[in-house]
């Protein structure tokens, strides 16, 4: 029986770089792979299937986006009424207003 590792370097080695894979075959070499495995210089190579996170991670991402979303909603209405009542006050300040003596003489 033929043994075979395949391995990912994580630090350079001889002439192995970063990020290389190799399939190590045979005896010998197996057991230069496990050496670099044990020696923290490669890891076991495994066939990544990308997630983008667990299901739970998802659902409270989504929550998340949601109140953000929310949470901008509700700010530009805030904004809006701000300007609103900025608007608002400017024309009651340009409005010449009424003194009591304007107002009792007849």
């Amino acid at each position: 029986m033929e043994e075979k590792i395949k391995v990912v370097f994580e630090k350079p080695y001889k002439d192995y770089t970063v990020g290389q894979e190799v399939e190590f075959e045979g005896r010998g070499n197996v057991t230069l792979a496990n050496w670099c495995i044990a020696n923290g210089l490669a890891s076991v190579y495994e066939k990544s299937t990308k997630k983008s996170g667990c299901s739970g991670c998802d659902d409270a991402q989504k929550s998340l986006q949601t109140t953000i979303d929310e949470l901008t909603a509700t700010l530009a209405e805030k904004e809006t009424t701000i300007d609103e009542l900025t608007t608002t006050l400017a024309e009651l300040k340009s409005k010449p207003s009424k003194t009591k003596k304007d107002e009792t003489t007849d």
